[in-house]
């Protein structure tokens, strides 16, 4: 994986401000456009602003583990506050398809959250061998502000929350 970068703006701006700057609402190009427009009217002197960049942030994670059998029907785990029901079979929206075999229960349900338009904003999924692992799409700590709770049979979680977000090394440029 690609080493994380953010970049935090602090600004005289207010959010309606930049976002009518940044017009974040518009296609990414655009965006990027805009964003590029932002920083240059940042580096000409005609906007105030202290430029932060972390560099070395890494996503908080956690874990799902499922062993013997896995999840019954109905059962259900949650993350980031989004509920997922396991399913005997026809799992639609935040639902997946429960399996004997813990690693086919646990691909389904990662793949239901990496589907699921409710999280996949905040967290990613993948699997394998039984285990579930997420990861916060933003690095830094407020990844491990995502909980994570399960009540399913034969299956625990990492922690009650993701965890290890950290911001990594914040180097700050003073553009007032």
């Amino acid at each position: 994986m690609p080493s994380l970068h953010r970049i935090l703006i602090t600004s005289d701006l207010t959010k309606a401000g930049f976002q009518s700057i940044a017009n974040l609402a518009a296609g990414r190009l655009e965006a990027i456009v805009q964003l590029e427009n932002l920083m240059g009217g940042l580096a000409g002197g005609n906007r105030q602003a202290l430029l932060g960049c972390s560099i070395g942030a890494i996503q908080a994670t956690g874990t799902l583990t499922q062993t013997s059998t896995g999840a019954a029907n109905d059962e259900t785990m949650t993350i980031a506050g989004v509920t997922f029901t396991a399913k005997t079979s026809g799992a639609t929206g935040n639902q997946f398809n429960r399996n004997d075999s813990v690693t086919i229960s646990a691909t389904n349900l990662a793949a239901a959250i990496n589907d699921s338009a409710d999280v996949n904003i905040y967290v990613s999924a993948s699997s394998a061998a039984g285990v579930v692992t997420f990861t916060a799409l933003q690095p830094g700590v407020l990844g491990n502000l995502i909980l994570l709770t399960e009540s399913m049979a034969n299956t625990t979680v990492s922690a009650a929350a993701l965890a290890s977000g950290s911001e990594g090394t914040v180097t700050s440029l003073d553009l007032r």
